[in-house]
């Protein structure tokens, strides 16, 4: 409404200052006429149910935007921030550690460690950060089981530590968030591995979660999937996977990160857009929203393709909770239609799906249906004979062209 107020007040019936929220967001512009002929080339060609973000090829601030309008107009244009117009931010901060950790290493390689987490947990306490997720490595000489787990256990429970001192240190004037002074620390997430030879499955995660107050478990569903030849396929699977979490550590709030896989042996090998893997998101989706009211989730897409799964994701949800709208407003129709007939809500259902067969049947082509003869066209002249095109690369051409986010460049991200 910046051009409306601006417009009002040289006219003379707004009073200067003009009011506004907050001018530095991010935004990009695109006129009018192009974002309504974007929508309607979205209508006539693209496939329902995907993606498809509209913008123009410039981006500003918000603030930026202002200043051109005022510069429409002969007359000052102030303006003044009004409190009410500032929307609360619902996003938080989160920061992943080095990738590349050794902390069952020899002591020059958990010294190479612990001082790459150190610049991860500075960096965190800038930027206001909820969770810092850290890896562990490779079992390295001490190999699985509990020596294993108790040395990293002493690692966290050391980080942990560091953090809180880092957190409130006195001698930080200035801060630059100085309201993080009383503020919580981050948390402390573990995350779970997805090779079999590094430190990090479910099972040791939760053991050193249960024991190291200030750790939260990362559960990253990709390595999980991998590591377990390829477990997560079924909302089940995800029901079992959150009640064996929150039986051993008792929590209810879960920090999950979702990507595609490629997985082999009971390792992942790299992570790929979310539709090339045999790690699907519907699954989850269902549970969330079926059965996950329990749940406070954060969920990270971990994708290569960031942006784009991440919206695929929330797609997938919203698809799942229409599903279930419709799903309860069948079943209370049926209900209430069994009351008014006295037939039972069973009887509704089945003959529902014995109509809905019918209608497949229908529509279904049948064996008496003749084909239609066409025309034979006259025999062209003899041209020069061209190179074959094999029926592999024609279905590579009709493959690319169906998906406007299928790349012909590798889009796979290595660990």
């Amino acid at each position: 409404a910046f051009a409306k107020q601006i417009a009002e007040i040289e006219a003379g019936v707004r009073e200067n200052p003009m009011r506004v929220g907050n001018l530095d967001s991010v935004r990009t512009f695109a006129d009018v006429r192009d974002a309504v002929r974007a929508y309607w080339l979205l209508l006539e060609k693209c496939t329902p149910g995907e993606v498809y973000n509209i913008g123009g090829n410039r981006t500003m601030t918000v603030g930026e935007m202002l200043e051109i309008l005022k510069g429409q107009v002969d007359c000052e244009i102030r303006h003044e921030v009004d409190p009410a117009l500032l929307r609360p931010g619902r996003f938080e901060m989160n920061i992943h550690g080095p990738y590349y950790s050794e902390l069952l290493g020899n002591r020059v390689e958990l010294g190479r460690s612990l001082a790459k987490i150190e610049a991860t947990l500075q960096a965190a306490r800038t930027i206001n950060a909820r969770h810092i997720t850290l890896h562990t490595g490779h079992y390295g000489e001490t190999g699985r089981g509990r020596e294993a787990n108790e040395q990293v256990a002493n690692i966290f429970a050391s980080v942990v530590d560091r953090l809180e001192a880092i957190w409130h240190d006195d001698d930080d004037e200035f801060p630059v968030f100085p309201w993080i002074k009383n503020g919580t620390p981050s948390k402390v997430g573990v995350e779970t591995s997805g090779r079999q030879d590094l430190w990090g499955s479910l099972e040791e995660v939760l053991e050193v979660v249960n024991h190291v107050e200030g750790t939260v478990p990362v559960l990253n569903i990709a390595h999980i999937h991998a590591r377990g030849h390829g477990s997560m396929r079924t909302s089940e699977d995800y029901g079992e996977l959150f009640d064996q979490v929150r039986e051993t550590i008792g929590t209810k709030q879960f920090y999950c990160q979702f990507s595609g896989v490629d997985h082999r042996s009971g390792n992942a090998q790299f992570y790929t857009q979310i539709k090339k893997s045999d790690l699907n998101f519907e699954p989850l989706a269902e549970f969330i929203v079926e059965d996950g009211g329990w749940l406070d989730i954060t969920l990270i897409s971990d994708s290569p393709l960031l942006e784009h799964d991440a919206m695929y994701m929330l797609q997938s949800i919203e698809k799942s909770r229409h599903k279930q709208i419709e799903r309860k407003a069948r079943e209370d129709r049926r209900r209430a239609l069994a009351a008014q007939t006295g037939a039972s809500v069973e009887d509704l259902a089945a003959r529902e799906a014995e109509q809905a067969a019918l209608r497949e049947g229908a529509e279904a082509p049948t064996p008496n249906d003749e084909p239609v003869q066409e025309e034979k066209p006259a025999p062209a002249e003899p041209e020069e004979e061209k190179p074959a095109t094999s029926k592999a690369d024609k279905g590579k051409k009709e493959e690319a062209s169906e998906d406007v986010f299928d790349f012909d460049e590798d889009d796979d991200d290595l660990f």
